[in-house]
């Protein structure tokens, strides 16, 4: 089975880019560990159109929640730096 040298999930990946571009170099950190580590733990393949990780955005009259959930465990990171609010 193939797996990759690499991890899948790194500074320049399309999720990373996606959510925090400039700001919550933490939260980026965290989730780059965080989906690495269910990638070893689950295995990468996670079907033909992938759908491994699911990204929520959900926008509050005070900030924005990130969330990322993991399909293979269900396991939810919450990312939002309630800090900043």
């Amino acid at each position: 089975m193939y797996k990759p040298s690499a991890p899948l999930y790194n500074e320049s990946s399309v999720p990373t880019k996606l959510l925090w571009e400039s700001d919550h170099p933490q939260a980026k950190e965290r989730m780059i560990r965080w989906m690495n580590h269910h990638i070893d733990s689950h295995g990468w393949y996670s079907g033909a159109i992938g759908g491994r990780f699911t990204y929520s955005m959900t926008p509050t009259s005070i900030g924005v929640v990130y969330k990322i959930g993991c399909g293979a465990c269900d396991e939810v990171i919450d990312l939002t730096d309630y800090g900043a609010w």
